[in-house]
């Protein structure tokens, strides 16, 4: 999982399996940072927990969590 990436992923769908996360969806990202090729967000969280957000897989869990923007509060809680 991939939290923040807007328009900058570490790694495409297309590179690796992969789900992102974010505040916004991609059209209300476009409207605030103006920027038209932002990543469509898997799990929409907008202004509620992330945990209860996120749809996890079998095991309930990712096997690795990467924080792509600086304004994540609480990085290593993430």
């Amino acid at each position: 999982m991939e939290i923040g990436a807007l328009n900058g992923p570490t790694f495409k769908k297309s590179e690796a399996k992969v789900e992102f996360a974010d505040w916004l969806s991609a059209e209300e990202l476009v409207e605030h940072y103006d920027k038209e090729d932002t990543i469509e967000a898997d799990h929409v969280i907008q202004g509620r927990d992330l945990y209860g957000t996120v749809k996890y897989d079998k095991t309930g869990r990712f096997s690795s969590v990467i924080p792509n923007h600086e304004h994540i509060p609480d990085v290593i809680g993430c």
